[in-house]
């Protein structure tokens, strides 16, 4: 069926232009009649088809990436803000499903207004969208709406993604300038093994010159990586997919994050990051209103470590023996005293999610404090092992010369 633009007045003399669907422009002009507007003007409009861009599909696809933690803060910080000033659910949803940023939240979001539309609740709807929304969302909507306070889960929720964009930002740019570095220095390293140093052999060949042996050792593997190369991408490739495999399963997975927890710089990092979320996520899900079971379900999916993940199962099966949370933490010796400790005394005071609080912001500037002493010592480190490998490869065509002149 085609569709009509129209231009009509309502009954107080508004325009409204829209669109509407009829079998021919006698029935679209009843429908509008039927609305009590006055039409003004009514074309049918013209399909035209156009060829699909190159990569429009791939493009689409790029647009329409996953909320991160900062979609989520501003959606959250707006829905709090909206809500408090007497704004109903179904006409939030609606402002942000139009003023949203990200593609995909804002396609998420329309279908999610025509489900609360539709007399559905606001949880409920996001749980068919459980592939955007993460887990926490849901549960502490859920929690919200039955205890009548969706307003301030709204603003702990935009809370406790605000802290996680900063801690994500902050480790992002804590890493950025040795990934930089690191980049540029495995190109220098190559352009210099694979073009400028075969150079230099073919002369020193020519001259009858014996290389030494650092120069020998680098001429060979280029070579072999030239001659090779599809040996060596094959090898790669390989080591590659076979570690993909391993780290897929449940032992490789485990192994993987139990090494996370003791590497010496980066566990360090690490794990205040994942104490960190642990503490932050647990007391907003506990001043929301979640049971502590229900909280450690939805933050075993949050920390994104099995090994703390096994530690907060048996830490359920625990507690719903009777026991206290900060037993089971100690036993698993995966978490730092402190936090055990702050567990306990909030745990017998009644006040476990304010000392969880309490427990996230330490760890927060803790990690604030490593990241920030760690962009001081990284960049004089990164530039002497820099330093160290470009002087290898200096060595490796300046000893051969050295030799020529000797014997000349």
């Amino acid at each position: 069926m085609p569709n009509f633009r129209y231009l009509a007045k309502n009954m107080e003399g508004q325009s409204e232009l829209g669109t509407l669907t009829a079998s021919d422009r006698r029935e679209a002009l009843a429908k509008l009649r039927a609305q009590n507007l006055f039409v003004v003007r009514i074309s049918e409009q013209t399909v035209v088809l156009q060829q699909e861009a190159p990569f429009a599909g791939l493009r689409a696809r790029l647009q329409e990436r996953k909320p991160k933690s900062r979609d989520f803060m501003v959606f959250c910080r707006q829905f709090a803000t909206m809500m408090q000033a007497g704004i109903t659910v179904l006409q939030i949803l609606k402002i942000q499903a139009q003023q949203s940023e990200n593609a995909l939240l804002k396609e998420r979001l329309r279908d999610i207004a025509l489900d609360v539309e539709r007399g559905g609740d606001l949880a409920g709807a996001l749980k068919k969208h459980s592939d955007v929304f993460p887990q926490i969302v849901i549960s502490m909507v859920e929690a919200g709406e039955a205890g009548g306070i969706l307003d301030a889960v709204m603003e702990r929720l935009a809370t406790h993604f605000g802290n996680q964009h900063d801690l994500e930002e902050k480790l992002r740019s804590a890493t950025m300038y040795p990934i930089i570095v690191s980049c540029l220095a495995v190109v220098v390293m190559a352009v210099m093994v694979f073009f400028v140093l075969p150079q230099f052999a073919g002369i020193f060949e020519d001259m009858g010159f014996e290389m030494p042996l650092l120069t020998r050792g680098l001429l060979a593997f280029s070579a072999f990586v030239i001659r090779y190369w599809y040996i060596s991408i094959a090898v790669v490739i390989a080591a590659a997919l076979a570690l993909r495999r391993y780290l897929s399963t449940p032992r490789g997975r485990e192994q993987l994050d139990r090494l996370r927890l003791k590497l010496p710089l980066y566990g360090k990092i690490y794990s205040t990051m994942i104490v960190a979320r642990f503490s932050r996520t647990l007391s907003t899900l506990l001043a929301s209103g979640v049971s502590l079971i229900q909280a450690l379900e939805l933050v075993e999916k949050v920390i994104n470590n099995t090994a703390l993940a096994g530690a907060l199962i048996e830490a359920r099966r625990v507690i719903r023996q009777g026991q206290a949370l900060a037993m089971p933490l100690a036993a698993s010796g995966l978490f730092p005293p402190m936090l055990v400790e702050m567990i306990h005394i909030g745990e017998e005071s009644g006040a476990l999610d304010g000392m969880l609080a309490r427990t996230a912001e330490f760890y927060e500037s803790e990690l604030t404090f490593i990241l920030d002493r760690l962009s001081t010592i990284i960049e004089p480190v990164m530039l002497i092992a820099v330093g160290i490998f470009v002087a290898i490869l200096l060595l490796s065509i300046i000893q051969p010369m050295f030799g020529i002149y000797e014997m000349i």
